[in-house]
């Protein structure tokens, strides 16, 4: 009954508006549904510090819908929709509130992509006296702070030429020590740290091969 309530009332409801190329993540929605119900002090909080025309979040019955919807207000009091958020504010708010979670449970958030629709300006950061850990994935090395993740705590997974997924420890990988710095030999040639990527004419080759599709030769 739990899991039909929770995939009727919220998923069949949000998962996609009435206008076609409008979606909602429904499960960022459930998440942020929740949290206003638990503290919604700390979710006027963070979206303040994150979107600036946003003066409150709140949750409210509708005269339509028994069920309580997330309701915003800008600056001048004007009514805004779920959908007026960007997607990098939605998933801001789904980030921190796993965060917090996991911190106060000293349990472990394992999130795909991180840096996906975020700011570069947002950085990750360490909490004292904490047992909680974060495994993320990444294909933006600028997020990658030495001053805060050390070489052996970071993996390189790549493909090898039999189309096999391998998955090496930095710190192991030949030609790098303590003080290698991770962000400065992502990108370099060197096949130990990195696949080499296509080359000039590998990707003219690639357009070519695209615009004689097109013209049907």
């Amino acid at each position: 009954m739990r899991y039909y309530t929770t995939f009727y009332e919220h998923y069949v409801k949000y998962s996609q508006s009435s206008i076609d190329f409008l979606f909602i993540d429904p499960i960022q929605y459930i998440n942020l549904h929740f949290w206003l119900q638990q503290d919604s002090e700390m979710v006027n909080k963070v979206i303040k510090l994150v979107d600036k025309k946003v003066e409150k979040i709140t949750l409210k019955k509708s005269k339509e819908e028994e069920q309580e919807e997330i309701v915003i207000y800008d600056k001048n009091n004007s009514k805004l929709e779920y959908d007026d958020l960007s997607t990098g504010t939605k998933k801001l708010l789904f980030l921190v509130y796993n965060s917090l979670y996991v911190i106060k449970e000293n349990a472990i958030l394992v999130c795909d992509e991180i840096e996906n629709s975020l700011h570069l300006d947002l950085e990750l950061f360490t909490v004292r006296d904490s047992k909680a850990q974060l495994i993320f994935t990444t294909n933006n090395e600028n997020i990658l702070d030495e001053q805060i993740l050390r070489n052996d705590q970071i993996y390189c997974i790549d493909r090898d030429e039999n189309d096999i997924i391998k998955m090496e420890k930095f710190s192991e990988m030949q030609g790098v020590r303590y003080d290698t710095v991770f962000k400065k030999n992502y990108r370099n040639k060197n096949k130990n740290i990195h696949s080499e990527q296509p080359n000039e004419n590998q990707i003219n080759d690639f357009v070519n091969y695209i615009n004689s599709a097109k013209d049907g030769s």
